[in-house]
């Protein structure tokens, strides 16, 4: 099936000549992919799963892999953002179900942090950090996705429809749903006390 999605806003103007080099399976065209998208993967992969570093190099690279193996279905070059934001959230989501079906996950604390710079972080945000995933991942691996996403990722709720595959108002609607459940969560839980109290989106909503 033809994937047409709308165009992400994205500082590069034209994306037409890459993806035609990605189609021909020309070299330098996939190491450009590599150099344009790379942080933005990685950093959507590890919000959603808070991968350990061996397991955000696999999911990374299964990226790359299905956006070369599939760049012939994209009809609109410029759509070339949300192609590769929404492969990442799919891999992703895969990489959930294996955990769950392992029956083992590990918290770690990208959550709150940008990209990967959390060794000298401050003790209370690891802390906090944690105390989220442990919220998040007692919801639906699809909820849990678009809370990371919204509050963690910062997306806006159309590009969330868009990378998600789903209508703006499913997305509307299970957001307002998660984040109920997380407020009532989040307000027993000391370490997240502090980010709660201080915020009228969370305050509201319990």
């Amino acid at each position: 099936m033809a994937h047409s999605l709308p165009a992400v806003s994205d500082p590069r103007s034209d994306s037409t000549p890459l993806v035609a080099g990605l189609c021909a399976r020309e070299a330098w065209a996939e190491r450009e992919l590599l150099v344009q998208y790379t942080s933005m993967v990685e950093r959507v992969v590890l919000r959603i799963t808070g991968s350990t570093d061996a397991d955000l190099e696999d999911g990374v690279q299964e990226v790359f892999v299905r956006v070369c193996k599939r760049i012939a279905t994209l009809r609109d070059p410029n759509a070339l953002p949300g192609f590769v934001k929404q492969t990442a959230v799919f891999v992703a989501r895969e990489s959930l179900r294996t955990r769950r079906r392992k029956r083992w996950l590990h918290f770690f604390s990208p959550g709150s942090l940008p990209e990967h710079a959390t060794n000298h972080a401050d003790e209370r945000v690891h802390s906090a950090a944690r105390s989220v995933y442990r919220i998040v991942d007692s919801f639906g691996d699809d909820d849990r996705i678009l809370f990371l996403l919204r509050h963690v990722e910062g997306m806006e709720l159309t590009e969330l429809a868009e990378v998600c595959d789903t209508s703006l108002s499913t997305v509307k609607r299970r957001l307002k749903d998660a984040e109920q459940r997380f407020s009532v969560r989040a307000s027993a839980c000391p370490d997240l006390l502090p980010w709660m109290e201080g915020s009228d989106k969370w305050t509201s909503t319990r």
